[in-house]
């Protein structure tokens, strides 16, 4: 299981708000998971950016890229396909940088999260490129 594995859906106002508090690296993890698995994507992302603005400047790329995941599949969730999909495209290839390099990843397996991302952006790719393709009004 990944971070990105859960069901994306709208989060409902309902829900209690996160602390802005940064946590540990690992408990940023498990949190910022279980918000996902739950449907709170812009919640998970709240989690991660307190890590990223907390966290030393090595490790800025890995909690802003995760936390830049989230807003693309709240994004997607609410309908804004083609932004969740251009948030999505930039933060998994920022991800897959930062992993060829020597940054720790808190035991995140982070070529399972840059492929789950793109496994999630493959539908938003579709509707992007059947959005923009030209109406056909007669023969050609």
């Amino acid at each position: 299981m990944t971070l990105l594995d859960g069901r994306c859906r709208t989060e409902a106002l309902a829900f209690e708000p996160v602390s802005e508090e940064p946590l540990p690296p690992a408990q940023t993890l498990v949190s910022a998971r279980r918000l996902v698995e739950a449907g709170r994507p812009f919640a998970a992302h709240e989690v991660l950016e307190a890590r990223w603005k907390a966290g030393p400047a090595e490790e800025r790329n890995l909690w802003q890229g995760l936390a830049q995941i989230c807003v693309g599949l709240t994004h997607a969730a609410r309908g804004n396909s083609v932004g969740g999909l251009r948030l999505l495209e930039r933060d998994a290839a920022g991800l897959e940088e930062y992993g060829s390099g020597d940054g720790p990843a808190y035991r995140l397996d982070l070529s399972a999260v840059v492929n789950c991302t793109r496994d999630r952006m493959r539908p938003l790719s579709r509707l992007r490129v059947s959005s923009s393709s030209p109406a056909q009004t007669g023969p050609v």
